[in-house]
């Protein structure tokens, strides 16, 4: 069905009411006839009107379709307020996305939606019946795009091992003692021995950001602004996941967090009892030797060096491990001009890590060695998800945008402290702590 032969039905019906309503003395036939005429147009109108929606519907969808189609893998033609866009190459079409998914979902723009389809992106509601305030998640390319970057930002998430959850607690089982093997004698009887196994309980725990923004700044800076937001995002839940697994003491501060450097401390309250932890020369960073860096590292077990390294802050480290590299001897006065390169330290890998300790203090872990992935395992239940309001600020014209993860930490071997030198089992994680005084 067209609409030419809708509009000829039209016509036709019409000319047979008109001639029957002309009748002067019309029968009882002739009644019935045109009350059935006149429920045949009233549908064949309703056809037409159809018929002509889905028509410029077509002609709509195939002019957006020519402005946002993309040209190439990694470049993408967008159409942005009505103009055709230069192509944008791989790296920046992730911030493009997340710039019209945050203008799709604070300001419900049709045109935004149109580029994320272009750009076969999809994204879920909520509540179907109202995409602004039943919030929006964000997209899968959007949402690695901002993992990415809490790798790039976060030292712990980079370094340990990452559990995906599928509901809001996952207990990860793990190995505990081997079994017992032993010498024996021929036709004498053996010895059993059993393995142990135990379990690291991971509860997932909300981590949020919340920002404001005014509704001038959302439609004259929309594609920066959901740039910015997924970094600012990134970077913030990334300081936060590092300053619970490295600093972290248990409390709301830290999300009920115990991180590593607490862990270790945390053993025993004489700190000469614990094995992982080698106290320094002194409470000053500049009265740290060598010799405590050569005896932090030799507590590591052999098993846990092959990915192993340091972690402590850019300043601890200027004022140790560089101060004693530098001063030890056999240094070339082209080291010295040239500089070298200051991620390694006594043979291992350097992570400078911002929120360790900067300021010297007494009785402070202030670095760490060795393999975070074995020491610690961090719960991923929920990837970030973005959500945006509109109603709570609708009378002052701001839009309030939410990023939410769902994440633990759990810290599960920094082995053990005990009164006797023999028994004293160092974990895969140690540390360095300043004398107490």
């Amino acid at each position: 069905m067209t609409i030419q032969t809708v509009n000829d039905a039209i016509v036709a019906k019409g000319s047979e009411l008109d001639n029957l309503l002309a009748k002067s003395e019309p029968t009882m036939d002739d009644v019935q006839a045109i009350k059935a005429i006149g429920e045949e147009l009233k549908t064949l109108k309703s056809q037409l009107g159809d018929l002509e929606a889905t028509e410029a519907l077509r002609k709509q969808r195939a002019t957006e379709k020519a402005a946002a189609t993309p040209t190439a893998t990694n470049d993408v033609k967008v159409t942005v307020k009505g103009h055709r866009a230069e192509s944008l190459p791989a790296e920046k079409k992730s911030q493009f996305i997340t710039g019209r998914f945050i203008q799709a979902t604070m300001k419900g723009s049709e045109a935004a939606k149109q580029d994320l389809e272009a750009m076969g992106v999809e994204y879920k509601t909520h509540v179907e019946s109202n995409d602004a305030l039943g919030g929006i998640l964000v997209p899968q390319e959007v949402s690695s795009y901002i993992i990415d970057l809490k790798e790039t930002y976060g030292v712990f998430r980079r370094n340990t091992r990452v559990e995906s959850m599928s509901s809001d607690q996952k207990i990860v089982y793990r190995m505990g003692d081997d079994m017992t093997s032993y010498w024996g004698a021929e036709a004498a009887t053996l010895t059993p021995s059993d393995m142990t196994f135990n379990g690291v309980t991971l509860n997932a725990k909300k981590l949020y950001a919340l920002a404001v923004v005014s509704d001038e700044l959302n439609a004259d800076a929309s594609i920066d602004l959901g740039a910015q937001f997924a970094v600012s995002v990134a970077r913030q839940f990334a300081k936060k996941e590092d300053e619970a697994g490295f600093n972290g003491d248990g409390t709301s501060a830290y999300g009920g967090i115990t991180g590593v450097r607490e862990k270790l401390k945390g053993l025993s309250g004489t700190i000469a009892n614990i094995a992982g932890l080698q106290v320094g020369s002194g409470n000053l960073y500049s009265e740290l030797v060598l010799a405590d860096f050569i005896a932090t590292k030799g507590k590591l077990p052999a098993y846990a060096r092959g990915a192993a390294r340091w972690y402590m802050s850019k300043d601890f480290f200027a004022a140790t491990a560089e101060r004693l590299t530098l001063a030890a001897g056999g240094v070339l006065a082209s080291e010295i001009i040239n500089g070298y390169t200051l991620d390694r330290f006594l043979g291992f890998p350097v992570e400078l890590v911002d929120v360790m300790p900067k300021v010297e203090a007494n009785s402070q872990v202030c670095a760490l060695f060795g393999d975070l992935a074995l020491a610690s395992t961090m719960g991923d239940r929920q990837a970030t998800s973005i959500r945006a309001d509109l109603s709570t600020g609708f009378t002052t014209d701001t839009i309030y945008i939410k990023a939410t993860e769902r994440v633990d930490i759990v810290v599960h071997d920094a082995g053990n402290a005990d009164a006797t030198a023999a028994n004293r089992v160092a974990g895969p994680i140690v540390g360095l702590i300043t004398a107490a005084s």
